[in-house]
């Protein structure tokens, strides 16, 4: 992710009109599936954080046979919320800031049926449903330079506590 500091926050709260059929459902054979996008790497932060990719990756792919969940999620978009910063690798959260880090993701879709940057925010909705989280930091891949299908999405999934700072937070770094 880099850090600059663009003003990309937007507050999303989705329309729940859901996804047109057989949106990103195409295997790498060209045979329909069932899944869509896919989470090809979830790792949870904190002492409960080990062996989570699965359980987040079966409720991920869960999710996608609904409509987008109706949530406002912050998402930062190659960007990083005050009190945040990535210094060598690693996320910083200040102990002022109203953030924990909940984990890091990364979102792959099949090059067959890539969509456009502007159509990955349900995806972005269902990640933060499965991971009870309402702050999204992402940086979009896209399949080449001039091509505006996107590769992939990575992040982090942060917690914003609604009246201070988290009681406890297991690390204040943790690698990104």
């Amino acid at each position: 992710m880099t850090t600059k500091r663009i003003a990309a926050l937007l507050v999303l709260t989705a329309c729940g009109l859901g996804r047109k059929a057989n949106y990103y459902s195409i295997n790498h054979d060209g045979s329909r599936s069932d899944s869509y996008s896919h989470i090809n790497e979830y790792t949870s932060y904190g002492p409960d954080g080990l062996g989570q990719q699965q359980a987040i990756s079966t409720a991920y792919e869960d999710a996608q046979h609904a409509p987008a969940p109706q949530l406002d999620v912050e998402i930062f978009n190659a960007s990083l919320p005050p009190g945040v910063k990535l210094t060598g690798g690693v996320l910083e959260i200040d102990k002022e800031a109203p953030y924990e880090a909940v984990g890091r993701f990364e979102i792959g879709y099949w090059l067959e049926s890539a969509p456009q940057e502007t159509e990955v925010k349900d995806d972005l909705l269902r990640l933060a449903s499965v991971t009870h989280t309402n702050v999204i930091v992402v940086e979009v891949d896209h399949v080449t330079h001039a091509d505006p299908r996107v590769n992939h999405l990575v992040g982090v999934v942060l917690r914003k506590v609604a009246n201070g700072i988290p009681a406890a937070r297991s690390k204040p770094h943790i690698k990104a």
